[in-house]
């Protein structure tokens, strides 16, 4: 399983920070690897609002804010995937071994629980086999007597 979280630092001039499965990797391949998993799940929630949460490409995605603040005042952004069957709880603990915490509108975010599967994909099945529920209905009652 792979958890992969990525933060801006504190300082503007430090490196962003990338955590796989609650270690911090330092520059180098396996670092690049780890943002590239993120960035290609993260890509695909361009355009959600932040805070988000959700589930692409069987990976739990989260998008939000952390409780610290840059050197500039601004709360620190933070993206996270986990393949895991609880995502959320990878997240925690991932944070609480680094430390940080969540900001109140991304902790407020994470209470509402998401499903997989419903995205425009789902409401699209459910539009489908309603109109053939429909159709079959129309057609038992023309033809059926």
């Amino acid at each position: 399983m792979s958890n992969i979280l990525w933060y801006q630092p504190e300082k503007l001039s430090d490196s962003d920070v990338v955590i796989l499965n609650g270690n911090h990797l330092p520059n180098g391949i396996e670092r690049d690897n780890a943002f590239s998993k993120l960035k290609k799940v993260a890509d695909k929630a361009i355009g959600k609002k932040r805070p988000w949460q959700g589930y692409i490409d069987n990976y739990y995605f989260v998008k939000g804010s952390l409780d610290k603040l840059d050197e500039r005042g601004r709360p620190l952004s933070f993206m996270f995937i986990s393949d895991s069957d609880n995502g959320e709880t990878k997240l925690r603990d991932t944070l609480r071994g680094v430390g940080i915490g969540l900001s109140l509108d991304t902790s407020n975010l994470l209470k509402k629980k998401v499903i997989r599967g419903t995205g425009k994909k789902a409401i699209l099945f459910t539009l489908l086999l309603l109109c053939i529920v429909v159709l079959i209905y129309i057609l038992s009652n023309k033809y059926g007597k």
